[in-house]
């Protein structure tokens, strides 16, 4: 079995593939009758010409594709003589070693076979919503799977994993996490929130919210929390509908400036604009220059003061970063 780059000797096979295997996607979403041909397909062909595309073959013959669009796995058939045979895993895993970061992707609600397969590459369903095939209203559901990092100062690590705080990933070991990473804001004299706080305040800023974490040989060395609407005493922009937010960021002192926290930034800004966030907020510590500075690079800007650390003897500043719209649903 071997998985290569689409060429335009494959298009005859590829061609034939879509027209035997489409049917079977969308069986109990649509009527057969409305899914055309792909060379009949004018909105499909000018998708499938704009997608990175590779073919599985088996003793020269081609047996399936696959393509993707920056992080989107948007096509994935195989032939029906060639199914159960590990060609969709291989060409699913061929796209995945190719992409970091979220990888997504939709279905349609009653393919079982696909959301099988994904689930068992580690994807999850993120969210189902009401599509349309060829004018026919369909259930869609979006899977996701958090990918690596690669770790910009050593290349040959082994890869972080992001992905959701888990119920049997230790709260413990979180709040201890977050205390040494912010430990050094502390020797400034800055008492961020995540310097002191407890198991149970831990529990209560996650809540409502999502919280990322970055893992690595089974130990969680970054995190990141997200919540897409928020309230926040002494800041008007945060209380703004289209403004998310962003806290809780930590990654372990002697795993930074590897990537990982830029892994976790990408995700969660990815997140909140595929939940309808066009700006997304934080707060830091006017002191805190360097982290100004990061987040400056990372294309946050200034908005404006809070005086809610004033007792703590500083003030904080209101960053905030426009995002992307996710066009991709």
């Amino acid at each position: 079995m071997l998985v290569r780059s689409y060429t335009d000797a494959d298009w005859p096979a590829v061609r034939e593939i879509y027209d035997l295997s489409k049917p079977d996607e969308m069986r109990g979403s649509v009527d057969p009758s409305v899914i055309l041909p792909l060379e009949r397909d004018e909105a499909r062909l000018a998708d499938f010409h704009a997608t990175q595309m590779l073919v599985v073959g088996i003793d020269g013959e081609v047996v399936g594709f696959a393509g993707y669009r920056g992080n989107y796995i948007s096509w994935l058939f195989v032939h029906p003589r060639y199914r159960r045979r590990g060609v969709a895993t291989a060409l699913a895993s061929a796209i995945l070693d190719k992409l970091n970061g979220e990888v997504e992707l939709n279905l349609a609600a009653t393919n079982d076979a696909a959301r099988g397969l994904y689930t068992a590459l580690a994807f999850r369903v993120k969210r189902e919503f009401e599509g349309e095939f060829e004018g026919v209203p369909v259930r869609v559901v979006r899977m996701a799977r958090y990918g690596r990092c690669t770790e910009a100062t050593s290349p040959s690590a082994n890869a972080a994993q992001i992905r959701p705080l888990e119920d049997s990933d230790s709260i413990t070991d979180l709040t201890d996490l977050l205390h040494r990473a912010y430990k050094p804001l502390l020797d400034m004299g800055l008492r961020y929130w995540a310097t002191h706080q407890t198991e149970a305040d831990t529990r209560k800023r996650i809540s409502g919210g999502t919280c990322l974490v970055a893992v690595k040989d089974g130990r969680v060395i970054g995190t990141v929390s997200y919540r897409r609407r928020a309230s926040w005493d002494g800041s008007p922009w945060i209380e703004r509908p289209e403004v998310a937010t962003v806290g809780q960021f930590a990654v372990e002192p002697d795993l930074q400036k590897k990537g990982i926290g830029s892994a976790l930034m990408f995700e969660v800004e990815k997140l909140a604009a595929s939940e309808g966030a066009t700006e997304l907020a934080l707060s830091t510590a006017e002191p805190a220059t360097h982290l100004i500075a990061y987040y400056t690079k990372r294309g946050y800007r200034f908005i404006e003061h809070t005086d809610a650390t004033l007792p703590q003897g500083y003030r904080s500043v209101i960053l905030s970063k426009a995002l992307e719209r996710d066009d991709s649903a």
